[in-house]
C-alpha cells in the first residue's frame, strides 16, 4: 500500500513538483506520527523514527522543495 502513495523505485519519474509533494506530505505525515502506521509501531518499536530523524526527513524535504 505503501508503494502506492510514494514509491522511491520510481522517485527519479517524478516531475519535480509531485517529488516537492511527496516530501511535503511525508514530513507532514511523520509530523503527526501517522508514518509509520501504529500497527508497525506497535510490533516495531524500534523502528519508529525518533525526533532527531523526523526533523533530519523534514529537512531532506525542504531541499526537495525548492
Amino acid at each position: 500500500m505503501a508503494k502506492s502513495k510514494v514509491n522511491f523505485d520510481s522517485w527519479d519519474e517524478y516531475s519535480s513538483d509531485k517529488q516537492s509533494n511527496k516530501a511535503q506530505a511525508i514530513c507532514t505525515q511523520l509530523q503527526k506520527g501517522k508514518m509509520p502506521p501504529s500497527k508497525y509501531r506497535n510490533n516495531n518499536p524500534d523502528a519508529v523514527p525518533t525526533d532527531a530523524d523526523v526533523k533530519n526527513i523534514c529537512e531532506w524535504t525542504k531541499q526537495i522543495s525548492k
